[in-house]
């Protein structure tokens, strides 16, 4: 199991094309095997600012999701606005719930 963190950077301007394309894109990919997590959010104090968070299962999981439609329409539109971008892969060996 592994999760990437990060943040991305728009213009302000931009703003609702990234939303408009995020909706489907969570939703889809939150639907795939072995998605264990899938968000995404604006930062409060810097408009245009997105925080993401992904777990996958496995390595052949999240293979797939970079083939699929979603994430190709994604990358495809609003990676080429990116104003600024960091990402992080985290290894987990184990979790478990805390309540």
């Amino acid at each position: 199991m592994f999760a990437i963190t990060g943040t991305m950077n728009f213009d302000p301007s931009d703003r609702d094309t990234i939303i408009d394309n995020l909706v489907p894109l969570c939703a889809s990919s939150q639907a795939e095997d072995g998605n264990v997590a899938y968000l995404w959010s604006e930062d409060l104090s810097q408009p245009a600012t997105f925080h993401f968070y992904e777990h996958w299962a496995s390595e052949e999981a999240f293979d797939s999701h970079c083939k699929t439609p979603h994430y190709l329409s994604f990358t495809e539109t609003c990676m080429p606005r990116i104003k600024g971008v960091t990402a992080f892969r985290h290894e987990i060996s184990s979790s478990k719930s805390l309540v």
